[in-house]
């Protein structure tokens, strides 16, 4: 739609003037200096899906439809053009949700484990690899157990896969493996164990920064499907403990390094972390559970962590409360799509929703000199 430009007599500038100046002040007073505008939707609303970046398109994979419905496609978003451009077909049992994704940043997808289904299924052990140039799928090797809400990120030639939920979809486990591969095939038969992570959890974020390895935050214990139920019903009915700490690797062979904690303790951030420069910034999450009414809270913070001061500030706002949406970053601009927004302007979970928006990437919090 094309706009054209109104002329306003001198005399009604000072009277302009002040009530932009009104609504650039209450912009930076709600958003902490971040103005949001909207992109298109999304061609479908998605809750707990997969998501890695390859230049400039952001790749959103599967995900809940509904409680009761999971897609099985992975739409493309053109960060350049600002615009959805590809659907692709996914292999039959490639997880719907709850995947482990991971990319090269310049041709290939990795998908690893995750649920089939809809409301709180099975877990799969399967992994697959996508070639987004020829189009192609290639089969990798599964990982060694069933797994719910891992991180995985391609670091040194290796995937490294951390962490998630046993096959119960509420235990927490440390376990880390890892698998070579080289232009989205498996260099290797297995995976092959490495140092677990020293805290375990699951719907953590992960980063590479510097050629070392990050994993922030998450949670212990979560919804499971209910005892005997054919259809795998969830049940709300369980405790969840949320996580603060986070973990730096600098070598595979190395010792994980707590690093600072975060300012507020998030899970379901698993795809909502990107890096710019030194920082890696995480957007929104999940933050409370009631331990008696099992009621959930979500966060719209932007926590920014420095790697070179080893410190995290919260540098902004999104535009409402939202849990486990597909972030991605291009030409200092920061994207974010789909997940689960809060009811309203309360903090409570309500509709999975389609929405995009994006906003100029959050100014670095000045440094301690």
């Amino acid at each position: 739609r094309r706009h054209t430009r109104s002329l306003v007599p001198s005399r009604g500038l000072g009277d302009v003037y002040k009530r932009q100046r009104l609504q650039l002040e209450r912009s930076l007073r709600l958003r902490g200096g971040i103005s949001w505008k909207p992109a298109p939707d999304a061609p479908s609303t998605l809750y707990d899906a997969g998501g890695a970046q390859i230049g400039h398109l952001l790749y959103v994979v599967c995900g809940y439809q509904s409680i009761d419905a999971a897609s099985d496609d992975i739409f493309v978003f053109d960060m350049r053009l600002e615009r959805w451009v590809d659907t692709i077909h996914t292999p039959a049992y490639l997880a719907h949700s709850h995947c482990a994704v991971a990319s090269d940043g310049e041709r290939f997808l990795y998908m690893a484990s995750g649920q089939i289904g809809a409301q709180c299924g099975p877990a799969t052990r399967t992994a697959y690899s996508y070639d987004t140039v020829e189009a192609r799928w290639h089969q990798l090797p599964p990982v060694p157990h069933e797994r719910y809400a891992s991180v995985m990120e391609l670091w040194r030639g290796r995937l490294h896969f951390i962490g998630g939920a046993e096959s119960d979809r509420w235990t927490p486990t440390a376990s880390h493996w890892s698998l070579g591969v080289s232009d989205g095939v498996a260099t290797e038969t297995e995976w092959r164990e490495e140092t677990p992570i020293p805290v375990a959890g699951m719907h953590r974020a992960s980063a590479i920064v510097g050629d070392r390895l990050f994993v922030l935050g998450g949670q212990q214990g979560d919804f499971q499907a209910i005892p005997g139920d054919p259809n795998c019903m969830c049940t709300g009915a369980t405790q969840e403990t949320y996580l603060d700490c986070c973990f730096r690797l600098d070598d595979p062979g190395a010792a994980w390094r707590r690093i600072a904690d975060m300012p507020v303790a998030a899970s379901h951030c698993d795809f909502a972390a990107v890096v710019s420069g030194d920082r890696i910034m995480l957007l929104g999450g999940q933050v409370y559970k009631d331990p008696e009414d099992f009621y959930l809270r979500l966060s719209d913070a932007i926590q920014s962590y420095s790697v070179q001061d080893n410190r995290w500030e919260v540098v902004g706002h999104l535009p409402y409360r939202l849990k486990i949406p597909v972030v991605g970053c291009w030409d200092e601009r920061l994207f974010v799509t789909t997940g689960q927004r809060g009811k309203g302007n309360g903090d409570m979970p309500a509709e999975i929703t389609a929405s995009t928006w994006t906003a100029s990437l959050p100014a670095a919090p000045a440094r301690n000199l």
